[in-house]
């Protein structure tokens, strides 16, 4: 590990002091008791236009708020799809890759009960995200350190999952649980 990345692991330590939610208060919930939904996917990925619409097209026939959160941390291009979408530009970060705070920033907790991550990779931005959500119901990709997800839809040995085909898989396990 180089000194930069030590320094910023230990000032992504120092921001999520005291910040986490309590995980114990958490667990896996049907679809009928979802109101608010937050949704994480890599927008600097091939398709991210075509998976902002499809996810609110989903959670409207639901009837359930949604908020799509686009990390992109390239140049990306801004198209009539993906408007509905927050971005997390690298702008919106500290130098230790934490959200900024104030007006002028997004925040990423809008009091959702279901949080999910499509991101198949560690990204801080979401990890500190899913670590302060007070959301009811955590679903990602893979799980992180304190068992944060209450559900973790991972990829299979040698086989890629793309975002649409995790949003797909996740969804099809949400349906499944009854209350």
């Amino acid at each position: 590990m180089n000194i930069l990345n030590f320094i910023k692991s230990i000032g992504r330590k120092y921001a999520l002091a005291g910040k986490e939610k309590d995980s114990s208060k958490t667990g896996i919930i049907p679809l009928e008791r979802i109101r608010t939904a937050a949704v994480f996917l890599d927008a600097d990925v091939p398709g991210s236009v075509n998976r902002v619409k499809q996810i609110y097209d989903y959670f409207n026939k639901k009837g359930i708020s949604v908020t799509v959160f686009a990390i992109t941390l390239g140049q990306q291009f801004f198209s009539e799809g993906m408007l509905k979408a927050v971005f997390i530009h690298k702008e919106n970060l500290s130098w230790c890759d934490c959200p900024k705070q104030g007006r002028r920033h997004p925040s990423l907790n809008v009091g959702e009960d279901l949080f999910i991550s499509l991101l198949p990779v560690d990204s801080f931005p979401v990890e500190y995200a899913a670590r302060c959500s007070g959301a009811q119901f955590k679903v990602g990709r893979k799980q992180l350190s304190g068992d944060v997800y209450d559900l973790v839809i991972s990829e299979p040995a040698g086989v890629h999952v793309n975002q649409i085909q995790a949003f797909d898989n996740i969804m099809k396990f949400i349906e499944i649980i009854q209350a």
